[in-house]
């Protein structure tokens, strides 16, 4: 057992094949694992210090890779001018290390390989290798409000208010690719559906949870719908179930994307998740199915390592197929 830190309550949950769901349903990965995976608790920093994550706003304070084996976020940094800039942290050797040329970043999200990170800082939409290299600005853009790397090297991102946008990564005028409805001020948290033109979006009006929702549109032929009515950030688990978040709870439930439609009752994942209600959800999930994730910050949270069967077993763990302390 150990309490989580006050400042830092970020937890890094391996794997949907460890989490069982309730009333006999799962959320599984589509290859099994000889071991579940352990959550984990994200102390960072250089020299064994904690990292303090930027401050909570609307934009997205990190992203996982496609792979799961990378954490970018942002982060307190007192040798920017902003205060912030983005670091990464490989998940399979604890190794840390700033990013240089990030100063003031935000929002970061992945290249489909991992070899890419593109941010938002300084009203520009930026990117630069992992290794810290390469970096150039994409397109002038106000304050990016998450995005998407498509396989095709075109990028999808928000940003404070309008439609979704469209961008080459190598650079050019974005251009529109929703449009708003009435009453709506913005579309936010973008994300692409494995193999398909179906994208998934949040629209909110006013900043309130009654104008939040989460929509679905299909980029080849138009077809647009509303999901569920007060949902953000919506995003595909390796199933095909649609995830989204409806104030502190998590929800998963099936997904037709032919039809745009959920075809089953939403099932909770997790609870006591951090949100906003500008459309911003403060987790993110890899293609293989690890997801990360902010608590609410209550104190003296405890870990637990959930095994298939709904068997938990609390921090420390004392048997094996724990993960390490990261």
């Amino acid at each position: 057992e150990t309490a989580a830190p006050a400042r830092t309550p970020w937890l890094i949950a391996a794997a949907f094949a460890v989490f069982s769901i309730g009333a006999g349903w799962m959320v599984s990965r589509t290859t099994t694992a000889s071991e579940p995976r352990s959550m984990a608790i994200v102390r960072g920093g250089i020299g064994g210090k904690e990292t303090v994550l930027g401050p909570r706003y609307p934009g997205h304070l990190f992203a996982i890779s496609p792979d799961g084996t990378k954490l970018a976020f942002v982060t307190a940094d007192p040798t920017a001018s902003s205060g912030m800039s983005m670091a990464i942290r490989d998940l399979t050797s604890r190794r840390f290390q700033m990013i240089p040329g990030t100063d003031g970043a935000f929002s970061p999200f992945f290249s489909p390989d991992g070899t890419w990170i593109a941010f938002g800082a300084d009203g520009k939409l930026r990117k630069i290798r992992t290794d810290g290299t390469a970096a150039a600005v994409i397109c002038d853009l106000p304050p990016l409000r998450g995005g998407v790397w498509l396989p095709d090297d075109q990028l999808i991102v928000s940003h404070q208010s309008g439609p979704l946008l469209r961008v080459p990564a190598d650079g050019g005028e974005p251009v529109p690719i929703t449009k708003l409805e009435n009453g709506e001020g913005r579309h936010r948290s973008p994300q692409i559906m494995r193999n398909s033109d179906v994208l998934l979006f949040v629209s909110t009006g006013s900043g309130t949870v009654s104008d939040l929702g989460l929509h679905a549109i299909n980029l080849k032929t138009g077809v647009h719908k509303l999901l569920q009515n007060g949902a953000i950030f919506g995003r595909e688990l390796p199933t095909g179930h649609v995830m989204f978040q409806k104030e502190s709870t998590v929800y998963a439930a099936r997904f037709d994307a032919d039809s745009l439609e959920l075809t089953g009752t939403p099932v909770p994942l997790l609870d006591d998740i951090h949100w906003n209600a500008t459309g911003g959800g403060i987790l993110s999930v890899a293609e293989i199915g690890t997801l990360v994730y902010s608590l609410t910050g209550r104190p003296n949270t405890r870990l637990f390592r959930v095994r298939r069967g709904g068997v938990a077993e609390p921090y420390p763990f004392k048997t094996p197929g724990g993960g390490p302390q990261v």
